[in-house]
């Protein structure tokens, strides 16, 4: 509807949402076959791409793992600021190796602000080598 298309941080869940349940559906009217032949004519070329990426989407466990290996510390995440309307807040939040701050991110929930910190420190820990 209207009010959805103004929220961008909520589409893409929206269309994960859409698409898991159509998928679900076709599974069960039509089996296992007609559920990955959907999902290989909507997805085909693209879940090859996503295959053969090395690139992770999980910066929070990535930044736990790579603290943990190099014993940098334990990380934690702290929300320092939230801003906005109810029905479109944005949220800062630091991100702690240790008790140094390495990185803060914003997003329009604390899991995507924090996830964006994490990138961040990844990002600069990489950098700096360690």
């Amino acid at each position: 509807g209207e009010g959805e298309s103004r929220q961008s941080h909520a589409h893409r869940k929206v269309l994960s949402d859409v698409y898991e349940a159509i998928l679900g559906a076709i599974y069960l009217d039509g089996g296992l076959n007609e559920a990955k032949r959907f999902v290989v004519s909507t997805l085909g070329s693209r879940i090859n791409e996503i295959l053969r990426s090395k690139t992770s989407v999980n910066y929070k466990g990535d930044l736990q793992e790579l603290c943990q290996a190099k014993r940098l510390g334990g990380v934690s995440y702290n929300t320092i600021n939230s801003s906005g309307p109810d029905n479109a807040p944005t949220f800062t939040v630091e991100v702690l190796v240790g008790k140094k701050n390495y990185a803060s991110g914003v997003g329009h929930s604390v899991k995507e602000a924090q996830m964006n910190a994490a990138k961040s420190a990844l990002e600069i820990l990489r950098k700096s080598g360690q």
